[in-house]
């Protein structure tokens, strides 16, 4: 059987209505974003939002999408092969790439095509953020930054103040990961200490914090022949997050290999199965990670806990393959393939802006392409100063 996507198999109805469904909003979107540059974006998205019922915002990116589309040949002709990208896809992932520098566009056209392209029978096609994922993984490579989403990740982006109700605020603080749960694991462990709820708690270590002390761990896995340091739930730990924080290490030497008697998984096995999984492994289900249970493929006798047979299932696709419904196997290479109640299957593969009056989309574009290149120039200060270079 011929690699395809699971939800546009032509051999069942609904797949092949996707299909056509796709073909039909390309068909409808992609002559509009044709001549677009020197078109009014605000004047032209209220025109086609009159004309097709969305709403200005959504005809805009649409157009946007589609135009930049153009550019990446490769991807187009697949498109029309297979139609198998629909409109959120095409609108998050193509106006994602609008700001990237034109001389870019082959190699990203080369890879996204590859990434694209279905290797097996009834495989799930890839969602936006994991398109975008990869994507970002391209351009990291291109600009020569290490990640484009990791380093943002890691700073603080601030605190804010908002009134939720009468009488009533809500404080939320943004920050990196491992500084997000290491405050966490302090919030609660004064609530614990003095019997007090979260919200007491908070108000402790804001106004009496100076007679409170805390010692929070973090516990990292060190991978296998390597000096990374992975914290579940919050990723690898940077060389910043290294000096800041005193990590307990735990070593993942073996544990692909290794088998446990317990029926609870061990840390380390969550900790790969994290890494290995990205998100729940349930057909078309893109749970985080961290919400999921570690499910036993090959129901627990009492010595088969061991990553080769244990996937991550958040709780209603755990409950969905207890009860029957859905049946899976987990292949050697890492692949989920599941088996539907029809009788079909699907294969699951691991994870591991202003606005200007009067601005045309030209202009718009060079803004975003502009805004770009001052975030991938901060990385590249960021790297340096993190790693500054041998005198």
């Amino acid at each position: 059987m011929e690699p395809c996507y699971s939800c546009l198999n032509p051999s069942h109805e609904v797949s092949a209505l996707t299909a056509e469904v796709n073909r039909m909003n390309f068909l409808r979107w992609e002559p509009l974003s044709h001549d677009l540059l020197d078109k009014d974006v605000d004047a032209y998205s209220r025109l086609l939002a009159a004309r097709t019922g969305v709403s200005a915002r959504m005809a805009c990116n649409y157009v946007m999408a589609f135009h930049t589309l153009r550019q990446f040949p490769l991807v187009l002709g697949l498109q029309r092969q297979m139609w198998l990208l629909d409109l959120p896809r095409i609108s998050l992932v193509f106006n994602h790439l609008c700001s990237v520098d034109e001389r870019h566009y082959e190699v990203i056209d080369a890879c996204l095509y590859h990434f694209l392209c279905p290797t097996k029978y009834d495989q799930e096609l890839p969602s936006a953020r994991e398109i975008i994922k990869h994507v970002n993984a391209i351009l990291a490579d291109l600009f020569g930054v290490d990640n484009l989403d990791g380093v943002v990740a890691r700073e603080p982006k601030g605190v804010r103040l908002s009134d939720v109700s009468e009488g009533r605020s809500s404080l939320e603080i943004t920050t990196d990961s491992v500084t997000g749960r290491a405050m966490w694991a302090a919030l609660k462990s004064v609530a614990k200490r003095f019997s007090v709820s979260l919200e007491e708690a908070a108000r402790k270590i804001f106004f009496d914090g100076r007679d409170i002390d805390v010692k929070v761990v973090v516990h990292a896995h060190r991978l296998e022949g390597t000096d990374d340091l992975y914290v579940p739930g919050a990723g690898f730990l940077s060389t910043e997050d290294r000096s800041r924080w005193v990590p307990i290490q735990r070593s993942m030497d073996g544990v692909e290999d290794k088998v446990s008697c317990a029926y609870h998984t061990p840390d380390d096995m969550k900790a790969f199965m994290d890494m290995r999984d990205g998100q729940c492994r349930g057909p078309s289900c893109s749970r985080r990670v961290e919400d999921t249970d570690r499910d036993h493929w090959h129901n627990f006798t009492g010595a088969n806990t061991q990553v080769s047979n244990l996937v991550s299932l958040c709780r209603r696709c755990h409950n969905l393959k207890s009860a029957g419904t859905l049946s899976y196997a987990l292949r050697a290479d890492g692949a989920v393939s599941w088996t539907l109640p029809d009788g079909s299957t699907s294969t699951n593969l691991a994870v591991p802006r202003s606005r200007l009056f009067g601005q045309t989309f030209a202009q718009r574009i060079e803004s975003r392409a502009e805004n770009l290149r001052t975030f991938v120039q901060l990385l590249r200060s960021h790297a340096l100063e993190s790693h500054p270079p041998d005198e």
